[in-house]
């Protein structure tokens, strides 16, 4: 009886292998140990709200960045508050973006979708990323917050503060440079492997 048991286990497992099942520690939780582990690059403590998606001139809200080494992104942070109407059907996601002469070019990356909570009041709402993407190091980014579309009577606010030698910005619906403000920037945290 207990060849056959571990027959059958035996036969599971090379199925499951064979068709791209995940193996039982990974499915309970736990990481093998090769998968890289996320961790915090930077995280900005962020006091005041600003708001972003309320019309076509205001649709990304974000801050520049350069990484000092090359990485891969694996998760985002940022502090968010609902600040008018119903933001529970906006999906909102971080995203990072090339720069060309101050507008957002290039998409690099971006986290999963992240649904809007009318409960969010200054929370720092995490954005999972499921496929990690790299950034070069020595590369000007923008890091942006955003729902890719606006609505004057349901939006939300992200956070800012002064810092010297930071950049806090935000963009149009068409990614044209719509506010540039120098010494500030948007509370942001983001993981790397």
């Amino acid at each position: 009886m207990k060849y056959l048991i571990l027959l059958l286990l035996t036969l599971c497992y090379q199925c499951s292998a064979q068709i791209g099942l995940r193996s039982p520690a990974f499915v309970a939780g736990l990481r093998p140990a090769s998968s890289p582990i996320c961790s915090i690059l930077f995280s900005n403590q962020a006091t005041s709200a600003d708001t972003f998606g309320t019309t076509d001139q205001k649709v990304y809200l974000g801050s520049l960045y350069t990484f000092a080494t090359s990485a891969n992104v694996c998760s985002f942070q940022t502090k968010l508050i609902k600040s008018a109407g119903d933001i529970s059907a906006i999906s909102y996601k971080v995203q990072i973006y090339t720069l060309s002469a101050n507008n957002l070019n290039t998409l690099v990356g971006e986290s999963d979708s992240v649904l809007g909570d009318n409960s969010w009041s200054a929370t720092w709402v995490t954005f999972p990323v499921t496929v990690p993407f790299s950034v070069a190091a020595g590369t000007s980014y923008a890091i942006v917050i955003t729902s890719g579309t606006y609505d004057a009577s349901n939006y939300a606010s992200g956070y800012y503060a002064a810092s010297t030698g930071w950049v806090y910005r935000t963009w149009k619906a068409d990614k044209t440079l719509a506010a540039n403000n120098n010494n500030y920037f948007v509370g942001f945290t983001v993981s790397t492997q």
